[in-house]
């Protein structure tokens, strides 16, 4: 299959990653906890029906891998979701998908802290021009709210980088810890983070709406019954946990293993468009000049960052090719 399929593959991937910012949006009247968690329990049970026809090859894991992997679960899913969920409570799509879809860059810069591959200084006109989105989409949403809506928007704000910094780190970490660790398969740490993320939901939940006594629902259920908002929780759940989480994580994995890093870097920007698209198109409104500006300006500052830490594999490969002509 040529480039342009795995391209597009890497878009459609993207666009359904986007569900995950849009979920809590839609659900907007249940508790943030309520869908993280369910998401989690979802793609936990699917791990652990995969996991019984993967017990040999999971027994290769040691007990340090099967510490990493619940540490990692807890920090890259259970955690960073329960962190995002709440911030688009409190904030909306649009600032919390510019806000954690920064996380290309925020990867490459601990990266080189761990690795020192590149020069900051090459990185900081791609930091720039995200700082300045950043800048005017939060100063244009403060600028829209009264007092108590502000207070709402400043702890969007600060749910939104708590989950930026605690994906960023898994990330990294992930990555590093599976390059030192060869008898790691994908599938088995796909399936051993998954049943640690099921231990974490079903502890969590336990505790947060049984001995806690959270609510379930945090506002009025105005635009569905409870029926109907609960058959849509647990749709949106199976959707989330298999979907999203499971089946969209395999098909990139396929597009890792069939193009160059800057493009699976690049293709990561349309899961900001997606997210904002989908809120957008629900609430049938257009973005007005100053978002599209701030989304203009933080993806053009991510897809800079992808090239600048790319440029000379990108010039290389040209060098090759016009060798080979």
């Amino acid at each position: 299959m040529n480039q342009l399929f795995y391209i597009g593959l890497a878009i459609i991937t993207n666009f359904i990653w986007g569900l995950a910012f849009f979920a809590p949006y839609l659900l907007d009247s249940i508790s943030p906890a309520a869908i993280a968690f369910g998401r989690y329990l979802c793609y936990g049970l699917m791990a652990l029906v995969l996991g019984i026809f993967q017990m040999k090859s999971l027994r290769l894991l040691t007990r340090q891998d099967w510490g990493i992997a619940f540490w990692f679960a807890l920090c890259g899913n259970v955690g960073y979701y329960l962190l995002l969920t709440a911030a688009i409570h409190y904030s909306g799509v649009s600032v919390t998908a510019l806000i954690v879809g920064t996380v290309p860059i925020t990867m490459m810069v601990l990266g080189n802290l761990i690795e020192r591959q590149i020069s900051f200084k090459q990185l900081l006109l791609p930091l720039m021009f995200i700082l300045l989105g950043l800048l005017l989409i939060n100063g244009y949403k403060f600028s829209l709210y009264s007092a108590e809506q502000d207070a709402k928007l400043l702890w969007g704000i600060v749910f939104s980088v708590g989950a930026l910094i605690v994906w960023t780190w898994y990330g990294v970490h992930n990555i590093y810890y599976l390059k030192a660790h060869h008898h790691i398969r994908s599938q088995q740490w796909t399936i051993a983070i998954g049943l640690s993320a099921l231990v974490q939901s079903v502890f969590a939940s336990t505790i947060y709406f049984g001995v806690l006594k959270k609510p379930f629902f945090i506002e009025g259920t105005l635009e569905f019954s409870f029926n109907e908002l609960i058959v849509l929780f647990v749709i949106t759940c199976l959707v989330l946990g298999i979907v999203v989480s499971w089946f969209a994580t395999l098909m990139w994995n396929v597009v890792s293993r069939h193009l160059p890093a800057m493009l699976v870097g690049q293709a990561i920007v349309f899961e900001i468009i997606a997210s904002i698209a989908y809120e957008h198109l629900w609430d049938w409104k257009f973005p007005s000049i100053i978002e599209l500006g701030s989304i203009l300006l933080i993806i053009s500052g991510v897809l800079l960052g992808v090239y600048v830490v790319n440029k000379e594999q990108i010039k290389q490969r040209w060098a090759n090719q016009y060798q080979q002509s």
